[in-house]
């Protein structure tokens, strides 16, 4: 590209590309860590399950049904029942995670997809401009002001209402203002499926809205690196449209992979 472009939208992209990428790290690491606690719970989980036994002598209605249970099987049925409660919980526990990994890899890949928006806009508006066409400006504004900023200045609102639309969305705007002509690959080893981000939005929509986090989530690792390949496709894409590269003096970048990967300056 010809076009000078503000010094710090290097450093802003590869900002946005170590925070989401260290971001998404840290939800595999949190998955495994749930995963691990599961695993190594169990025995505390039947003894919590067998500790609630007790609530019978705090709540006569239960206590009921406790010496019911006890009294037609036996308490061989009451132990039966006791180490299911704590295999569902324990079910649950992994559930739970896994539909909040989800939630908050969506959450991810959202707000890195309307950052590239805003990064696009800084980097060239004329590229929004095709999206405005048909938007009306006030005459007040033409008078004062010079038609090309006032353009700019639309377009920043086109942007700017893009924050509140979906991954969908987003990611058609991005396409349309940044992805190259042809058929050139933009990352080795992906290749983007609208079909694909619409199914992605409509689970973490079912999690939130329809209790689908009560529910196990099939491929949950794999969904995950999923929203972790498309947010590198994404920063690929206007990385390249914009010629834009990870450079900064060293301790600018070094403060940046700091801050994404929380890491702690020590003395």
């Amino acid at each position: 590209m010809s076009q000078t472009l503000p010094k710090n939208l290097n450093l802003r992209w590869a900002e946005l590309s170590t925070r989401f990428i260290a971001s998404i790290l840290d939800i595999h690491s949190y998955r495994d860590d749930v995963q691990f606690a599961a695993n190594c719970a169990a025995d505390a989980f039947l003894k919590r399950s067998k500790d609630r036994l007790k609530l019978g002598d705090e709540i006569p209605a239960l206590g009921e049904i406790f010496d019911t249970i006890q009294k037609a099987g036996g308490k061989e049925a009451l132990d039966s029942i006791v180490a299911s409660t704590a295999r569902s919980s324990l079910q649950s526990l992994g559930t739970r995670g896994d539909a909040a990994c989800i939630v908050f890899s969506h959450s991810l890949l959202d707000s890195l997809l309307f950052s590239l928006c805003e990064l696009s806009h800084s980097a060239n508006a004329a590229d929004w401009f095709p999206m405005i066409q048909q938007r009306q400006a006030k005459i007040a504004d033409l008078l004062a002001s010079d038609p090309h900023q006032i353009a700019v200045n639309i377009a920043k609102t086109h942007v700017d209402t893009l924050e509140r639309e979906s991954l969908a969305k987003k990611s058609d705007a991005l396409h349309a203002v940044c992805k190259p002509s042809g058929s050139s690959t933009i990352l080795d080893g992906y290749t983007f499926e609208g079909a694909a981000l619409r199914s992605f939005d409509e689970l973490r929509h079912s999690i939130v809205h329809g209790l689908k986090y009560r529910e196990q989530i099939p491929q949950t690792e794999s969904l995950i690196t999923y929203a972790r390949m498309t947010g590198i496709y994404f920063l690929t894409m206007v990385g390249r449209r914009y010629a834009l590269q990870a450079t900064g003096t060293g301790d600018e970048l070094v403060s940046i992979i700091k801050d994404a990967f929380q890491i702690k300056q020590t003395s």
